[in-house]
C-alpha cells in the first residue's frame, strides 16, 4: 500500500468570509464589553448627587484608574501629587454589571479594578494650607473658598443647624464647609464644653454618600487654649482672637430683631469678633408678604454666598443695611467673601413651607441628615447599653464595628469597608427588633398646675402610648418586618423626667428603662443639670449618656414621639430610613391647648 499525501482542499469564498466575520465580530464584541464595563464604572463616579444621596453607588469618589486589561495600575507620583490618591491599603472593587453598581469585595475575580487607597474627603492637607495656628486666615486656602454658621439650642437642634449649613453648601459647590462644634446647652450644663462634630457622627462616611469634601473648625483654628485661658462656661477658648464679617439671618428673617443672634454660644468658643450685616430682604422664604414666618431661602442664602469685593450684594440692586459692629473691637467688616458666614442656620427652607423638616421632603434631611451616621464609638456604646437593658448578647443586637470585642478581621472587615455604604448600612440594622419611646416632659409641663385646677392631666398618659405600641406591633406585622412568633416587642423609654414615681409606673408596663454600663454611671445625687460642683470625668460620662439616649431612639424597629419634639422627630425620621421601621407621635405641646 502505498502512502499519498493529503490532498488539501480550497474552502468556498463565502464560507471564508463567514468565519472570519465572525470571529471579528467576536473580538469587537469582547472589545466593546470590556470598555463599556470601563465607560460605566468611570461613569458611575460622575452620577448626579440625586443618584449618590441615594446610595445607589457605593464606590470612590473620583475618577477610576485602570488600563486596557483591567489588569492592577500602579499609581504614579503625579497621581498622588494631584490630591485624589494618598498611600495606604489596596482596596479592591468589583463592577456589576447586570445591576450597574460598585462595590467592595474582599478576594480578586477576573472584572477587578484595583486602585490605591482613593482620597479621604475630609483630607486637611488638601483642603486647608496646614498652617494650624490660632488665627483662622493662616489655614485658609486662597485659591478656596468656604462657607460656615452658627446654630444653638439642643443637641438635636445643633444637629439640624449643621445639617442645613451642609445642604447649603451642596448648593454653593465652590464652597466647602467648616462644620462647628456642639455645645452641651441646654439639656447639659453649658460647662459640660464642646465635642467635635466627628466625635459624634462618622463624617468621613458623610462626606463619601454625598461625595462632598468638607472640614471641621478643629481642623481650621487652634482651639486648644495653649494659654489656658477659659471661657465663662469653662471651656477652653481660641487663645487669638480674629475678625470677621458675616450675614445676620435673624435680623432680616425675624422682623423684629434689632441685633444679630445672640443665643449661640459658638463665636466666643471660637474666639471671633463678628460684625453683621443683615441679609437682604431678597432672601427671605416669603419676601414680598407680610408673613411673620421667620425662614431664610436656601436659594437666597446661596446667592449671597456668591458676593465678591466688587459686588456685595449678588441678590438685589438694593442697598445693604447697615452693619452692626463687633462687639469687642467695635470694628465695621462688610460679609467676607472668602469665608461666608450666617448667625444663625436653624430656621432655613427649600420650599415655600417654613420648619421643612416636619415634612417627608425636608431637604436637609434627605440629602445630608439621613446619612449622617454615628461614629464607631457612639455605635459601639448604645450597642452595649442595648445589650445590658434588653438583656440580649451585643451580636443579636446589632453587628459589630472594628474594636468591639466580638469585631472579627477574617470575617467582619472583609464584609463591611469603609467604602462600600450599602454594605455599612446593613451593617448597622437592628437585628432583634424593639420599639423606642421618646416621653418630652420638662418644659411642655409650663401649664401644669393651670391644667390641674382645670381637671385635666398635665401630660399624655402612659395608656396612649401603649395603644400605640399595639398599632405599631400590627403594622410591622403586616409588613413583615417581624414575624408572628416573635410575639409583643421589647420596650425602651427615654425621657427627660426626673419623678421616680412616673419611671415606677413606666416598669408596671413591663417596659425598660435605659440602663447604662457601670463605668457611665453618675456619682449619687447628681441630678446632671447642675452648672458648678461637676468633674470633667462626670461632664463627659453626661455627653455620653445623652448621645448613647438619642442613637438608641433611632435604633428601634418601631418609634412613638411627643409632637413638637425636635429630638423625636429627628428619631422618626431615623427609624423609618435606616431601620425601614414605623412610628407613631402623640399629640401634646407646650401650649395649655394641646388635648
Amino acid at each position: 500500500m502505498s502512502l499519498h499525501p493529503l490532498r488539501t482542499r480550497r474552502l468556498p469564498r463565502r464560507i471564508v468570509v463567514l468565519v472570519a466575520t465572525f470571529v471579528l465580530t467576536g473580538l469587537f464584541i469582547t472589545q466593546t464589553t470590556r470598555e463599556k464595563r470601563i465607560d460605566l464604572a468611570n461613569s458611575a463616579l460622575r452620577v448626579p448627587l440625586d443618584k449618590l444621596c441615594r446610595n445607589r453607588i457605593n464606590g470612590p469618589t473620583g475618577n477610576w484608574l485602570y488600563d486596557s486589561n483591567l489588569e492592577e495600575k500602579r499609581l504614579t507620583k503625579e497621581d498622588f501629587e494631584s490630591g485624589m490618591y494618598k498611600a495606604g491599603s489596596r482596596d479592591t472593587w468589583v463592577f456589576n454589571e447586570e445591576d450597574e453598581d460598585v462595590h467592595w469585595i474582599g478576594d480578586d475575580t477576573d472584572m477587578v479594578l484595583e486602585f490605591e487607597k482613593s482620597a479621604n474627603l475630609i483630607d486637611v492637607n488638601k483642603l486647608l494650607s496646614g498652617n494650624l495656628t490660632g488665627r483662622f486666615r493662616d489655614n485658609l486656602r486662597p485659591e478656596l473658598r468656604y462657607i460656615t454658621g452658627w446654630n444653638d439650642g439642643g443637641f438635636t437642634n445643633q444637629f439640624m443647624g449643621v445639617a442645613n449649613l451642609i445642604f447649603l453648601s451642596l448648593l454653593t459647590p465652590t464652597h466647602i464647609p467648616i462644620i462647628p462644634p456642639l455645645v452641651a446647652r441646654p439639656h447639659m450644663p453649658v460647662r459640660a464644653g464642646y465635642r467635635a462634630f466627628s466625635d459624634v457622627f462618622d463624617l468621613e462616611r458623610l462626606a463619601r454618600s454625598m461625595n462632598k469634601e468638607m472640614v471641621e473648625w478643629k481642623d481650621v483654628k487652634d482651639l486648644r487654649g495653649l494659654k489656658g485661658s477659659k471661657m465663662y462656661d469653662g471651656s477652653m477658648k481660641a487663645d487669638e482672637q480674629d475678625e470677621i464679617g458675616c450675614w445676620s439671618v435673624w435680623m432680616t428673617a425675624k422682623r423684629d430683631a434689632t441685633k444679630p443672634y445672640q443665643g449661640t454660644f459658638l463665636p466666643d468658643h471660637l474666639n471671633l469678633d463678628i460684625s453683621y450685616t443683615p441679609m437682604p430682604v431678597q432672601a427671605r422664604l416669603f419676601p414680598d408678604s407680610n408673613s411673620p414666618d421667620q425662614h431664610a431661602s436656601f436659594y437666597g442664602l446661596a446667592r449671597l454666598a456668591q458676593a465678591t469685593p466688587s459686588n456685595r450684594n449678588p441678590i438685589s440692586s438694593d442697598p445693604l443695611r447697615p452693619t452692626v459692629p463687633n462687639p469687642h473691637n467695635h470694628n465695621v467688616h462688610l460679609p467676607d467673601t472668602h469665608l461666608t458666614c450666617f448667625d444663625f442656620l436653624y430656621f432655613v427652607s427649600a420650599s415655600l413651607v417654613g420648619f421643612e423638616w416636619e415634612q417627608e421632603y425636608s431637604s436637609a434631611w434627605n440629602f445630608v441628615g439621613k446619612y449622617t451616621r454615628w461614629n464607631d464609638r457612639i455605635r459601639s456604646l448604645a450597642r452595649e447599653t442595648l445589650s445590658l437593658t434588653l438583656g440580649l448578647v451585643r451580636r443579636d443586637i446589632m453587628l459589630p464595628v472594628r474594636g468591639d470585642s466580638d469585631w472579627r478581621d477574617d470575617r467582619d472587615g472583609r464584609k463591611f469597608h469603609a467604602h462600600d455604604l450599602r454594605a455599612l448600612d446593613e451593617r448597622d440594622r437592628i437585628l432583634t427588633p424593639f420599639v423606642t419611646i421618646h416621653v418630652r416632659h420638662g418644659d411642655f409641663l409650663s401649664n401644669c398646675e393651670k391644667r390641674k385646677q382645670d381637671g385635666r392631666l398635665c401630660s399624655p398618659p402612659l395608656s396612649t402610648f401603649e395603644a400605640l405600641v399595639e398599632e405599631i406591633e400590627d403594622e410591622l406585622l403586616e409588613r413583615g418586618r417581624v414575624l408572628p412568633h416573635m410575639g409583643k416587642l421589647p420596650v425602651i423609654v427615654t425621657s427627660d423626667e426626673t419623678d421616680e414615681a412616673w419611671w415606677t409606673e413606666v416598669q408596671r408596663y413591663g417596659w425598660h428603662r435605659v440602663k447604662f454600663p457601670e463605668y457611665l454611671a453618675l456619682p449619687p445625687g447628681v441630678k446632671g443639670r447642675e452648672e458648678e460642683g461637676l468633674s470633667e470625668e462626670t461632664h463627659r460620662k453626661l455627653w455620653d449618656r445623652l448621645l448613647i439616649e438619642v442613637a438608641i431612639q433611632g435604633y428601634g424597629t418601631g418609634f412613638i414621639g411627643t409632637e413638637g419634639s425636635t429630638m423625636s422627630l429627628v428619631a422618626q425620621r431615623r427609624v423609618e430610613h435606616w431601620q425601614k421601621g414605623t412610628a407613631r407621635i402623640v399629640r401634646f405641646s407646650i401650649f395649655d391647648n394641646w388635648d
